[in-house]
């Protein structure tokens, strides 16, 4: 379950990216933003490898609480 959430958030970060770069007018700020967010999301995905049951349920609700602030928008 967690790493499903994580690749949903890594999936919501590159398509970002990719609309950012083909905005034309691609906000270099942003861009670092979200590139930065995406590092994050496969530095926890390396991380699950080796998590235990708590930091995996932590990761989990970390990740759900994410992907729904990110999907609001």
């Amino acid at each position: 379950m967690a790493l499903q959430n994580v690749r949903a958030v890594m999936s919501w970060y590159r398509q970002e990216i990719f609309r950012e770069r083909q905005s034309g007018e691609a906000n270099r700020a942003r861009l670092e933003q979200l590139t930065a967010a995406l590092r994050e999301c496969v530095a926890d995905q390396q991380a699950l490898e080796q998590a235990g049951p708590e930091e995996a349920e932590r990761i989990t609700t970390l990740y759900k609480t994410r992907y729904a602030a990110l999907t609001k928008e």
